[in-house]
């Protein structure tokens, strides 16, 4: 079984064509449905009392329960809810991170309402307070316009920072002669 259950449907549609393919029966089919599991999913195992991990319709409905299509939606709201862009991830991996999260948990919406939902995200979870405000203020109308202003704001930042010069203080004793009128103007 994948790694990442959103592929439920899919590897039980191809479990289904295989044990199929080769007359499995029922108990032969829950026991290598059960041997084929790796990973979370073969965790769900150890929720199931002995008597029923080789009962085909217990492990189905126990993926199901885990990695169904509603698992799967509520788990991505959540991670939807608590998700920040990370340090060192790039505006755009984190654009297209909330987006997926959007397509995965709104998938029964039509696209504009998960574009306003994946806009609203982005927002939020940017890291730097400065560009989020600035978006904010931009009044922009979905992800990839703000998307496009956050990268123009970072650059123009980064630019900004790097024309930046540092200035060095100097020093001025009283015992040295002063010839700036500047300076004696100041010392009046």
């Amino acid at each position: 079984m994948p790694r990442h259950c959103s592929f439920l449907k899919f590897f039980l549609t191809q479990f289904s064509i295989i044990s199929e393919a080769n007359g499995w029966t029922e108990g032969a089919k829950a026991c290598q449905l059960a041997a084929s599991l790796r990973e979370e999913a073969a965790e769900v195992l150890q929720t199931l009392p002995d008597s029923e991990r080789l009962n085909l319709n217990s492990l189905y409905n126990a993926l199901d329960l885990w990695f169904g299509q509603n698992y799967s939606k509520d788990y991505a709201r959540l991670q939807m809810k608590i998700r920040l862009q990370k340090t060192g991830e790039s505006l755009q991996e984190y654009a297209s991170k909330v987006e997926r999260l959007a397509n995965l948990s709104f998938s029964d919406h039509q696209a504009t309402v998960r574009e306003v939902i994946s806009l609203q995200y982005f927002v939020d979870g940017l890291k730097d307070g400065e560009i989020q405000r600035a978006v904010r203020m931009a009044n922009v109308q979905d992800l990839k316009s703000a998307l496009l202003y956050a990268l123009k704001l970072e650059a123009t930042t980064q630019a900004s920072r790097k024309d930046c010069h540092s200035i060095q203080g100097v020093r001025v004793t009283a015992d040295e002669p002063c010839e700036s009128r500047l300076i004696k103007e100041m010392e009046k």
